[in-house]
């Protein structure tokens, strides 16, 4: 995916849904992201960009990309990386992926 202005817009509505995801069961994540369409429609206008078509896929996108640069960290032993890596922390990430692919947002 080519790097453009939507990059901040796409890396603040992933910081939203990883911390929503955080602390919160499956259940009410879903009810959560039925109501972030407007919130997001608000943040990209501050952006001056349009709210994109594929919404979950770049935030999924971004997503990878944070755990492929923890898994890079972790393999030279870059800390808190290295840790966070043995201490299994990729599968909640990989499950916070999931989750966001799931996504329908309205």
């Amino acid at each position: 995916m080519k790097v453009s202005r939507l990059g901040p817009a796409v890396a603040g509505i992933h910081c939203g849904f990883a911390r929503a995801y955080a602390h919160t069961s499956e259940k009410a994540l879903t009810r959560q992201a039925d109501g972030r369409r407007r919130p997001i429609e608000v943040f990209c206008d501050a952006y001056g960009i349009a709210v994109p078509e594929d919404l979950t896929g770049r935030a999924a996108w971004q997503q990878r990309l944070v755990m492929q640069t923890c898994e890079a960290l972790a393999g030279h032993g870059i800390e808190p990386q290295a840790t966070w890596v043995r201490e299994g922390h990729l599968e909640t990430v990989r499950a916070r992926i999931n989750w966001t692919e799931s996504l329908v947002l309205r």
